[in-house]
């Protein structure tokens, strides 16, 4: 099939003796054209006429031929290639006075004939404009190349200013080389195919006769095509790396791609395309776009290189003319001209600045939920034109998180161990993000631990840090509990973050603490995805666990009620309690510092650490001197005044015995070093002075 004729601009014009290097079964590749290429193309035509072989019938009759001499050809301006000449008839030049016919040296007789006008055309002798032959062209060539090729072909001579010459090398064809008339003609040139001599050796005084020769050759030009480049090289497509959970239970890895798309539209040929990414050790080259993933950590701190380029030319062979006369012919040869090979590359070095694994270290929460954490980097090219786009996941605090990072507490009361909840966004350029499901984290979610300077004694052994983080003697665990996907804003994918922890039951009466591990609950949960427990459930393991407990630590018999056992104060037990214990080195007016650590947070595993800071005012229990909130040192003996409203009871002396014996046993054991743990005493007094409860 053609191509369109827009092309003809760059088109190529190849003559015969260069299909042998074009069609080279393993043609070398070639470097980009540095200078234009000229090409060159020869048609051959035989000289258009009006009469003889495939035109009209010869002139037959003296007064045409006389015509045609006369003028100089002037009367039949088309009739081509031919000469003639007219006669008169004389016998006083053929015979002497006596009547007797005269001959030449040779023995032939002398002609009567007269002379009078000669005349041969010049056109074999001189230049023709291909634009004189426009119709003969485009007939002859149209039969091969259809129409538009061959008014294409005529446009490109005409452009040329090259003109149409006799071509005296082109063959005679066979039907005219045994001919009598082309007996002293070679095989190539001009040749006859008409000739007519009616002179006659007797003839009356007066009589006319006529030579005419008519002959046929073959015009030619050969004419240069010089070919420039209209097209450069191109690409759509892009390179980008970024980092996926591949594994739920691993490490998020390191996705590199990139794919190019080449024009094909815009070229005649393409060849030898390739894609190359490096990264680090890993180095990839094929054909096609590449894609592969890698151990994050190995690619960290380096660059994704990445090329693509592919070999074209805009050139198609084009014309090619073999043969020379009535056997030339011309195609158009659509196949590419890799003479015209170029080369189109384009490059580009995308750091890899992730943050995978690495520790975020600062003062508070609101200092890390002000980072931005880099997750992948694109080149998007489009038409050879770079733009660039960084990509980043972050997390804020969400409306309804009202904790702060800094406490000035009035006396020693609870703190949040919680960081509140928070919101996480993330866009990557795979477009991932965009998919229902889109994975972000490990199985096990986010967690971690809340690293209190100080904890009640009696939590002390039950959370003595074990996590191998040095410099801290508690540790409370964090577990996150919500990844709720809440769909696109914008370009971006958010979700609902928020952690629980343990719970932390207290007695109302002596301040007893107990610790349930809810925070394994909630990764239990997450993990397996079963149901928590339900809030009666845990309130009834709660008091449990409190008994229990209080026996086992104090060794008294547990009398007291747990705080904050309602639904809507559920919030309460997941508090810290600044330890109230004499023994607690925290003082007043001291500034102190609760750690938090959460790990595998994004997709980039951060460990994140920030601290909690909190002072306060006053101790919460003691004496008066103290300065505290609640007074819990006995004071003086007072008088109790009147004796009139004072109800007055009889002890027996057996009685007091017991009673005394009671006091001389009972424990020494106090709570925070304040109040007796023996709550079931003034019960005991009652019950010998059967006073009822």
């Amino acid at each position: 099939m053609n191509k369109p004729i827009r092309k003809v601009a760059s088109v190529v014009c190849a003559s015969f003796l260069l299909t042998t290097t074009l069609f080279s079964s393993s043609p070398t590749i070639a470097t980009a054209a540095s200078e234009p290429i000229t090409d060159s193309i020869t048609i051959t035509l035989k000289m258009p006429d009006t009469v003889g072989e495939g035109y009209g019938r010869e002139p037959t009759d003296f007064n045409t031929i006389y015509q045609m001499v006369q003028s100089d050809g002037k009367s039949h301006p088309q009739r081509t290639g031919w000469s003639g000449a007219t006669f008169a008839c004389n016998n006083s030049i053929a015979y002497d006075k006596d009547g007797n016919r005269l001959y030449n040296d040779d023995g032939s007789p002398v002609s009567p004939w007269e002379e009078t006008g000669r005349y041969n055309t010049t056109d074999s002798h001189e230049g023709h404009s291909p634009s004189k032959f426009r119709n003969e062209i485009i007939e002859k060539y149209s039969k091969e190349l259809g129409q538009e090729r061959a008014e294409e072909l005529y446009d490109l001579a005409v452009k040329s200013g090259k003109l149409l010459e006799y071509d005296p090398n082109s063959e005679i064809p066979a039907r005219w080389i045994n001919t009598p008339q082309n007996a002293h003609h070679g095989p190539t040139g001009r040749y006859v195919i008409h000739s007519e001599d009616t002179r006659t050796i007797d003839c009356t005084d007066g009589q006319t006769a006529y030579f005419y020769n008519n002959l046929d050759f073959f015009i030619t030009m050969t004419f240069d095509v010089t070919w420039e480049d209209e097209e450069n090289g191109t690409s759509t497509g892009e390179a980008y790396w970024e980092l996926q959970r591949t594994n739920p239970n691993a490490p998020s890895e390191l996705y590199a791609y990139s794919a190019f798309e080449v024009p094909y539209e815009k070229h005649v040929a393409v060849r030898n395309e390739e894609h190359t990414v490096t990264i680090a050790s890993k180095h990839v080259r094929q054909k096609g776009p590449i894609q592969f993933h890698m151990n994050a950590q190995e690619a960290k701190g380096v660059s994704m290189e990445y090329g693509f380029g592919y070999e074209y030319t805009n050139k198609e062979i084009g014309w090619v003319c073999t043969g020379s006369g009535e056997e030339q012919t011309c195609e158009y040869d659509s196949s590419p001209d890799w003479r015209a090979a170029e080369e189109f590359n384009l490059a580009g070095s995308i750091p890899v600045d992730h943050k995978q694994g690495d520790t975020i270290r600062k003062d508070t929460i609101e200092d890390v939920v002000a980072e931005k954490f880099v997750v992948g980097r694109q080149d998007l090219w489009n038409d050879s034109s770079k733009t660039s786009k960084v990509f980043h996941e972050e997390w804020s605090k969400a409306s309804s998180n009202t904790n702060k990072s800094r406490y000035e507490l009035k006396t020693q009361s609870t703190l949040p161990i919680l960081p509140g909840d928070l919101e996480y966004q993330v866009e990557v350029p795979s477009d991932a993000h965009k998919d229902a499901g889109y994975r972000v984290l490990r199985s096990v979610l986010t967690n971690g631990h809340y690293y209190p300077v100080d904890v009640d004694d009696s939590l002390k052994a039950e959370y003595a840090n074990n996590t191998g983080e040095p410099g801290y003697d508690y540790a409370i665990p964090l577990q996150q509990s919500v990844m709720n996907d809440k769909g696109m804003s914008g370009n971006k994918r958010k979700f609902d973050w928020k952690y629980e922890t343990d719970l932390f039951f207290t007695t109302k009466h002596t301040g007893f603490q107990t610790g349930y591990g809810y925070a394994a609950d909630v990764k239990n949960s997450v993990v397996n995805n079963v149901s928590l427990p339900s809030h009666s459930s845990l309130m009834s393991q709660g008091r449990n666990l409190s008994e229990a407990a209080f026996a086992n630590k104090v060794g008294e018999v547990y009398k007291d009620d747990i705080l904050y056992t309602n639904q809507n104060e559920f919030d309460k037990l997941k508090r810290y309690m600044i330890p109230v214990d004499p023994d607690s080195p925290l003082e007043p007016m001291q500034e102190y510092k609760n750690h938090t650590i959460l790990k595998n947070m994004g997709l980039s595993d951060l460990k994140v650490e920030f601290d909690q800071t909190f002072t306060f005012e006053r101790f919460l229990f003691g004496s008066g001197a103290d300065d505290v909130f609640y007074i819990e040192q006995v004071d003086t003996r007072q008088g109790i005044g009147s004796m009139e409203n004072v109800h007055t009871i009889l002890i027996p002396y057996e009685e007091v015995k017991e009673l005394a014996q009671m006091k001389m046993n009972r424990t020494t054991t106090k709570m925070h070093k304040l109040r007796f743990a023996d709550r079931d005493f003034t019960d005991k007094v009652k019950a010998v002075l059967e006073l009822g409860l």
